[in-house]
């Protein structure tokens, strides 16, 4: 019984130890990368039960014809796609621009500048 109890403690720990190696990963990779992954991790993937939302977050716009069946390559590159045109819109702020992008992917209008006024 005692020999088990470290080893108990270490399995309980174990999980702790993989986000550390995660998070030191992450450390390394460029800001935009940082966030692809970041927002892959924790936002997740979006089926039909998580409309008008699909793929990493990404908001179905009016005449956009996007499909429930999309694969996860073609999940990241639309995150992609949305993250650098905020990022773009963002862009005056500097290395705050990705995190504004974030920011403003969750807002109900599809243009954040109107809720900016910028």
């Amino acid at each position: 019984m005692r020999k088990s109890i470290p080893a108990l403690c270490l399995l309980g720990l174990f999980p702790c130890l993989l986000a550390a190696q995660d998070m030191e990963g992450l450390k390394r990779l460029p800001p935009f990368e940082r966030a692809i992954r970041l927002v892959m991790r924790y936002e997740g993937w979006h089926g039909p039960d998580k409309a008008p939302y699909i793929a990493y977050g990404h908001r179905i716009l009016p005449g956009e014809q996007l499909s429930y069946g999309m694969s996860r390559e073609e999940g990241e590159a639309l995150l992609r796609k949305d993250l650098l045109e905020r990022c773009a819109l963002f862009r005056r702020f500097g290395t705050d621009s990705i995190l504004l992008s974030e920011i403003s992917d969750n807002s109900s209008y599809p243009n954040p500048s109107i809720i900016l006024k910028i």
